[in-house]
């Protein structure tokens, strides 16, 4: 039997013992502390029944902050997150120089993870405490980010390269963005070898809303997995050193089992969120 198919037997048993995520509320308000307190504890879990066939690091949280008032990042820093997730760039402009943020919040680190758009990109670089950008889908904007980077290396010589991750859309739905799986080596390759202001961590995807998981653990992670391997060979890299981004409020903890070290978790921490566009 190979690696991958005692991966799903083994997630597959632990998926179907898992409880729902429960979001608390405190006099009906969204307590924050608690949120990112229990999806720590979550993540403990997760990691401590994850098989030892899989080498990674324990997974980092993102709270992903989007559409929430700063008041609830500020909550959610006063207990050690440090990492903070946003889609929308206006949204990430306001608040990462939001006078509270840059008096209480040093530390932070921006991690932004919805669709970037070429025109928005010289907004984005140029903002403080930015720390990746999750969701490079193609050849193009790597470029683009690449060179925007080395003019912000430029004005900050002190500056570090950018921290990026590529996008996988491991699903193959027309509304989501990402690489097809099938181009992902070659993507990293791109990274890696001709955008030297960009430091690639690794593989990113956000999947199919809705899967049911007592038919089996979800194929978007099964496919990404496949994909971070398939890096790891073709590059020589230890396993640990490839990051992999995937989980959500829903999912993080099977995501988690199924070897993710970033899980995004913004519903089950700030509570319920109207849907936005950008603008």
């Amino acid at each position: 039997m190979g690696f991958f198919d005692c991966l799903i037997r083994e997630t597959f048993a632990l998926c179907r013992s898992v409880e729902p995520f429960m979001i608390r509320r405190v006099m009906g308000e969204v307590d924050v502390k608690l949120g990112i307190r229990q999806a720590l504890a979550k993540i403990d879990e997760a990691f401590a029944k994850r098989s030892e066939t899989i080498k990674a690091p324990k997974p980092l949280l993102v709270a992903v902050s989007k559409t929430k008032p700063v008041d609830l990042i500020l909550d959610g820093y006063s207990i050690g997150q440090r990492d903070f997730g946003e889609n929308y760039v206006q949204e990430l402009i306001e608040k990462a120089h939001d006078a509270k943020i840059l008096e209480h919040c040093k530390d932070i680190r921006w991690h932004f993870i919805g669709h970037l758009q070429s025109n928005k990109i010289n907004k984005i670089v140029n903002l403080p405490n930015l720390y990746m950008i999750e969701t490079v889908h193609n050849a193009k904007l790597a470029e683009s980010l690449n060179k925007a980077w080395e003019k912000v290396k430029a004005d900050k010589p002190d500056s570090s390269k950018l921290n990026v991750l590529i996008q996988i859309n491991t699903s193959g739905e027309d509304e989501k963005n990402g690489t097809n799986p099938a181009e992902a080596v070659n993507l990293y390759r791109f990274v890696t070898e001709k955008c030297p202001n960009l430091n690639c961590h690794g593989v990113m995807t956000i999947g199919r809303f809705g899967h049911d998981y007592s038919t089996g653990p979800n194929p978007d992670f099964i496919e990404l997995m496949k994909c971070h391997a398939d890096i790891c060979s073709t590059f020589e890299k230890d396993p640990e050193e490839v990051q992999v981004s995937m989980g959500m409020s829903d999912d993080f903890v099977q995501a988690i089992e199924m070897g993710s070290t970033i899980v995004r978790v913004g519903s089950s921490i700030f509570g319920a969120r109207a849907k936005k566009t950008e603008a």
